[in-house]
């Protein structure tokens, strides 16, 4: 009971738990715990990606630079160098993926040492420095197409320019390949014309709940690429927000899997 020794006297404890103090710590954790919960539902498509075993393993494959790396300590086969906005957008994803499986086994790959052994990975980086990546979107997006030197994408007639301000990016796609390979393993590919692109498709990728209806297709399983721009902000690490990213286009793959191919996947 939570009377005192006097009928209808209140308990010390109970006067304790209505204290200002006692109440904001309370209520500070409450909702802590509804956002995560919060979070972890709008990470449902996280949750298709890695499967329903919540210790198993998933990997995260970064750009390869092992041809260029120059003299000194970068020879070492673990001292990489890549994008600050890729570095950020591996970043964004390892933390998402935290949230939905705490327990998970994350590793890091370079895709010039990629094998799909039938783990899901998450490929980080465009064609033109991420071979994973390049494999993929030549079998899942046949005649897509990015122009370093113009900045600009090229899929089904449809072209995407980045904008470029006295020498400056002030605006970049990015985009998001999802499903599965061949041989069954589900994927994703973050990616966009700059490195700038695969900082804002990680960020779209973590909120597409919030962004498109169109999100429930991945979470049913499906190949979908997404296609999603942004301003861009100086080195553009911190100030992708959901609400500064649009998406400005959706095409469901399936079939493609189907059509006769030039190259395999990632095997």
């Amino acid at each position: 009971m939570l009377l005192g020794p006097e009928c209808g006297e209140a308990s010390p404890i109970l006067d304790q738990t209505q204290r200002p103090e006692i109440v904001a710590i309370v209520a500070f954790f409450v909702g802590r715990a509804f956002e995560q919960v919060k979070r972890r539902r709008n990470l449902g498509h996280f949750r298709t990606l890695v499967g329903r075993d919540r210790d198993a393993g998933i990997k995260i494959v970064f750009p390869s630079n092992r041809d260029a790396k120059p003299d000194g300590d970068m020879q070492l086969e673990n001292a990489v160098s890549m994008s600050l906005a890729e570095g950020a957008a591996i970043a964004r994803l390892i933390q998402a993926l935290r949230d939905v499986r705490p327990t998970a086994s994350i590793r890091l790959a370079e895709s010039h040492d990629f094998a799909d052994d039938g783990r899901p990975f998450i490929s980080v980086g465009g064609p033109s420095v991420n071979r994973v990546s390049a494999q993929l979107i030549e079998r899942f997006c046949p005649g897509f197409q990015v122009d370093n030197s113009l900045h600009t994408a090229t899929f089904e007639a449809v072209s995407y320019s980045a904008a470029v301000r006295l020498k400056n990016l002030t605006r970049d796609f990015g985009f998001i390949l999802s499903g599965h390979t061949e041989k069954g393993t589900r994927f994703a590919v973050i990616f966009g014309i700059t490195p700038f692109g695969a900082n804002i498709a990680a960020r779209a990728y973590i909120g597409l709940k919030t962004l498109s209806h169109e999100h429930r297709r991945l979470v049913a399983g499906h190949r979908m690429l997404f296609i999603t721009s942004a301003d861009v902000d100086g080195y553009g690490l911190a100030v992708f927000s959901v609400s500064n990213i649009r998406v400005v286009g959706v095409q469901d793959l399936a079939g493609i899997a189907d059509r006769p191919r030039a190259t395999s996947a990632p095997d």
